[in-house]
């Protein structure tokens, strides 16, 4: 019961998390950060078809279920500019799932932190989120890796303010 709150935080980050994919873009093989519409654990959307002249009964079941997944998420994202409330929606999960796991460490779990400073770590933590996905963006590192460079990014910025002592 005691950590219930944590546990509890942990899982709304999780499920903040599954409202953001990435898709592949069919003609110039970049990537883009969308909101999706309903949570799902596929996180990478790319078409098979792409620009080509295929249809779907052209393709084999695999990658039927890739082209269909990709037009009921992808296709159907919002403008480009709700790109960015995906990465702010990104950093909020993230945020809440390492604040919430550093908490449970007895340690750290009495330290309390203020709002002011939630917002200061929530600010850092898009700016480094952004740079990562820059990175990502340009195909110089892998999705995963991208989300464990966020993760560390928000556990630094947020032990950082855990440990400071009261003045």
């Amino acid at each position: 019961m005691k950590y219930l709150k944590n546990i509890l935080l942990i899982i709304l980050g999780s499920f903040l998390l599954l409202f953001i994919g990435v898709k592949e873009h069919p003609e110039f093989n970049e990537y883009f950060v969308f909101l999706k519409y309903k949570p799902t654990f596929k996180v990478m959307f790319r078409t098979p078809i792409g620009d080509s002249d295929k249809k779907l009964e052209d393709l084999s079941p695999e990658l039927q279920k890739e082209e269909l997944a990709y037009n009921e998420y992808a296709k159907t994202a919002l403008p480009r500019t709700v790109d960015y409330l995906a990465l702010l929606l990104s950093q909020i999960g993230l945020f809440l799932i390492t604040w919430n796991l550093l908490r449970l460490i007895p340690p750290i779990k009495k330290r309390k932190i203020k709002f002011k400073k939630i917002l200061e770590v929530n600010f850092l933590g898009v700016l480094a989120i952004t740079a990562i996905y820059q990175i990502f963006w340009v195909k110089s590192i892998t999705l995963p890796i991208a989300i464990l460079l966020g993760i560390a990014a928000n556990f630094v910025l947020i032990y950082r303010r855990m440990l400071r002592k009261k003045k």
